[in-house]
Protein backbone atom coordinates (compact mmCIF):
# COMPACT_ATOMS: atom_id res chain seq x y z
CA UNK A 1 0.00 0.00 0.00
CA UNK A 2 0.65 3.68 -0.44
CA UNK A 3 1.64 4.20 3.60
CA UNK A 4 3.39 1.06 3.69
CA UNK A 5 5.99 2.91 0.80
CA UNK A 6 5.76 6.05 2.56
CA UNK A 7 6.75 4.36 5.94
CA UNK A 8 9.73 2.12 4.16
CA UNK A 9 10.93 5.45 2.88
CA UNK A 10 11.18 7.74 5.73
CA UNK A 11 12.74 4.38 7.64
CA UNK A 12 15.30 4.13 5.09
CA UNK A 13 15.96 7.99 5.46
CA UNK A 14 16.64 8.07 9.19
CA UNK A 15 18.37 4.97 8.38
CA UNK A 16 20.87 6.12 6.40
CA UNK A 17 21.17 9.33 8.12
CA UNK A 18 21.96 8.06 11.45
CA UNK A 19 24.14 5.30 10.06
CA UNK A 20 26.07 7.87 8.29
CA UNK A 21 25.98 10.35 11.28
CA UNK A 22 24.35 13.12 9.28
CA UNK A 23 22.94 15.96 10.78
CA UNK A 24 18.90 16.45 11.05
CA UNK A 25 19.41 19.81 8.86
CA UNK A 26 20.99 17.74 6.43
CA UNK A 27 18.72 15.08 6.76
CA UNK A 28 15.80 18.01 6.23
CA UNK A 29 17.68 19.02 2.90
CA UNK A 30 17.90 15.99 1.47
CA UNK A 31 14.04 15.69 1.85
CA UNK A 32 13.09 18.76 0.68
CA UNK A 33 15.44 17.86 -2.64
CA UNK A 34 13.56 14.56 -2.77
CA UNK A 35 9.94 16.19 -2.90
CA UNK A 36 11.14 18.80 -5.78
CA UNK A 37 13.13 16.01 -8.10
CA UNK A 38 10.01 13.77 -8.34
CA UNK A 39 6.73 16.39 -7.53
CA UNK A 40 4.89 13.39 -9.58
CA UNK A 41 5.35 11.23 -6.96
CA UNK A 42 2.78 10.74 -3.96
CA UNK A 43 5.14 9.13 -1.83
CA UNK A 44 7.93 11.97 -2.34
CA UNK A 45 5.18 14.52 -1.36
CA UNK A 46 4.02 12.68 1.53
CA UNK A 47 7.40 12.28 3.05
CA UNK A 48 7.54 14.09 6.41
CA UNK A 49 10.35 12.53 8.46
CA UNK A 50 11.37 16.12 9.70
CA UNK A 51 14.00 16.08 12.76
CA UNK A 52 11.11 15.97 15.28
CA UNK A 53 9.72 13.26 13.74
CA UNK A 54 13.11 11.53 13.32
CA UNK A 55 14.05 12.02 16.78
CA UNK A 56 10.75 10.73 18.60
CA UNK A 57 9.12 8.25 16.48
CA UNK A 58 11.96 6.27 15.51
CA UNK A 59 15.23 7.10 17.30
CA UNK A 60 14.02 7.55 20.99
CA UNK A 61 11.83 4.12 20.80
CA UNK A 62 14.57 2.32 19.37
CA UNK A 63 17.31 3.66 22.16
CA UNK A 64 14.51 3.06 25.16
CA UNK A 65 14.34 -0.21 23.67
CA UNK A 66 18.04 -1.17 24.18
CA UNK A 67 18.48 0.51 27.44
CA UNK A 68 15.32 -1.46 28.44
CA UNK A 69 17.06 -4.46 27.28
CA UNK A 70 20.61 -4.24 28.75
CA UNK A 71 18.56 -3.13 32.20
CA UNK A 72 16.67 -6.30 31.97
CA UNK A 73 20.29 -8.30 32.08
CA UNK A 74 21.89 -6.17 35.30
CA UNK A 75 21.47 -6.99 39.02
CA UNK A 76 20.41 -3.17 40.12
CA UNK A 77 19.29 -0.15 38.43
CA UNK A 78 18.68 3.33 40.18
CA UNK A 79 16.10 6.12 38.88
CA UNK A 80 15.60 9.97 39.21
CA UNK A 81 13.14 12.26 38.22
CA UNK A 82 12.67 15.78 38.15
CA UNK A 83 8.90 17.63 37.36
CA UNK A 84 9.18 20.38 35.32
CA UNK A 85 6.79 22.78 34.72
CA UNK A 86 6.12 23.31 30.26
CA UNK A 87 3.28 26.32 29.77
CA UNK A 88 0.47 24.49 31.78
CA UNK A 89 1.81 20.74 31.90
CA UNK A 90 4.23 19.10 34.22
CA UNK A 91 6.54 17.20 32.51
CA UNK A 92 8.62 14.15 34.25
CA UNK A 93 11.67 12.42 32.45
CA UNK A 94 12.42 9.35 34.02
CA UNK A 95 16.20 8.79 33.86
CA UNK A 96 17.62 5.54 34.56
CA UNK A 97 21.37 4.98 35.42
CA UNK A 98 22.48 1.31 36.06
CA UNK A 99 26.42 -0.78 35.80
CA UNK A 100 26.45 -2.67 32.80
CA UNK A 101 29.46 -4.93 31.41
CA UNK A 102 30.97 -1.91 29.79
CA UNK A 103 30.67 0.53 32.65
CA UNK A 104 28.13 2.80 33.91
CA UNK A 105 25.30 3.74 31.82
CA UNK A 106 22.24 6.14 31.89
CA UNK A 107 19.22 7.24 29.50
CA UNK A 108 15.30 8.45 29.68
CA UNK A 109 13.44 5.45 30.16
CA UNK A 110 10.10 7.63 30.05
CA UNK A 111 8.31 11.28 29.37
CA UNK A 112 5.58 11.55 31.30
CA UNK A 113 3.26 14.32 31.53
CA UNK A 114 2.04 14.23 34.67
CA UNK A 115 -1.56 16.38 35.59
CA UNK A 116 -1.29 16.39 39.49
CA UNK A 117 2.32 17.13 41.17
CA UNK A 118 1.01 14.81 44.11
CA UNK A 119 3.26 11.99 45.94
CA UNK A 120 0.52 9.11 44.75
CA UNK A 121 0.36 10.34 41.10
CA UNK A 122 4.23 10.94 40.81
CA UNK A 123 4.52 7.17 42.56
CA UNK A 124 1.94 5.09 40.60
CA UNK A 125 2.95 7.07 37.32
CA UNK A 126 6.73 6.04 37.58
CA UNK A 127 6.07 2.43 38.91
CA UNK A 128 3.38 2.31 35.76
CA UNK A 129 6.49 2.71 33.52
CA UNK A 130 8.99 0.70 35.61
CA UNK A 131 6.17 -1.83 35.01
CA UNK A 132 5.56 -1.26 31.44
CA UNK A 133 8.84 -2.04 30.52
CA UNK A 134 8.74 -5.36 32.78
CA UNK A 135 11.51 -4.18 34.95
CA UNK A 136 11.42 -5.64 38.07
CA UNK A 137 10.87 -3.39 40.98
CA UNK A 138 13.07 -5.35 43.63
CA UNK A 139 16.01 -4.34 41.43
CA UNK A 140 15.51 -0.03 41.88
CA UNK A 141 18.44 0.66 44.67
CA UNK A 142 17.83 3.93 44.69
CA UNK A 143 15.53 6.69 43.98
CA UNK A 144 16.63 10.33 42.86
CA UNK A 145 14.52 13.05 43.06
CA UNK A 146 15.18 17.22 44.02
CA UNK A 147 14.16 18.19 47.29
CA UNK A 148 9.92 19.02 47.61
CA UNK A 149 7.87 18.21 49.63
CA UNK A 150 6.45 15.97 47.43
CA UNK A 151 9.24 13.56 46.67
CA UNK A 152 10.91 13.91 50.07
CA UNK A 153 8.70 15.48 52.78
CA UNK A 154 8.56 14.18 56.53
CA UNK A 155 5.54 11.95 55.79
CA UNK A 156 3.68 10.88 52.67
CA UNK A 157 6.29 11.25 49.57
CA UNK A 158 7.37 9.54 46.86
CA UNK A 159 10.28 8.21 48.32
CA UNK A 160 8.05 6.71 51.14
CA UNK A 161 5.73 5.15 49.11
CA UNK A 162 8.14 3.14 47.27
CA UNK A 163 10.13 2.71 50.32
CA UNK A 164 6.91 0.18 51.26
CA UNK A 165 7.78 -1.71 48.81
CA UNK A 166 11.15 -1.56 48.76
CA UNK A 167 12.77 -1.31 52.56
CA UNK A 168 16.42 -0.35 52.10
CA UNK A 169 16.41 1.78 49.26
CA UNK A 170 18.33 4.58 49.17
CA UNK A 171 17.11 8.06 48.96
CA UNK A 172 19.19 10.08 45.82
CA UNK A 173 18.96 13.44 44.93
CA UNK A 174 18.67 15.57 41.33
CA UNK A 175 20.27 13.77 38.39
CA UNK A 176 23.49 15.18 38.90
CA UNK A 177 23.98 13.27 42.03
CA UNK A 178 22.57 10.01 41.01
CA UNK A 179 26.12 8.72 40.69
CA UNK A 180 26.54 9.33 44.24
CA UNK A 181 23.32 7.20 44.46
CA UNK A 182 24.52 4.01 42.48
CA UNK A 183 27.77 4.21 44.05
CA UNK A 184 26.41 4.03 47.64
CA UNK A 185 23.78 1.36 46.67
CA UNK A 186 26.75 -0.70 44.47
CA UNK A 187 28.60 -0.80 48.58
CA UNK A 188 25.41 -2.00 50.26
CA UNK A 189 24.79 -4.90 47.55
CA UNK A 190 28.54 -5.96 47.82
CA UNK A 191 28.83 -5.91 51.06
Amino acid sequence: TELNKLCAVEGAMVFYTVKHSRSYISHACTINIIKKCFPDSSTAKNITCDKTKHACNVLAPSLTSYIVNEIQNVSFFSICYDTSNKGNVKMVPIVVQFFSKTGVKHGILEFIEQMHESADDLFANIKYVLEANELKLNQLVSLGSDNTNVNVSNHHNVFALFEKFLPGLIKGKKYSNIKISISHSITIFLI
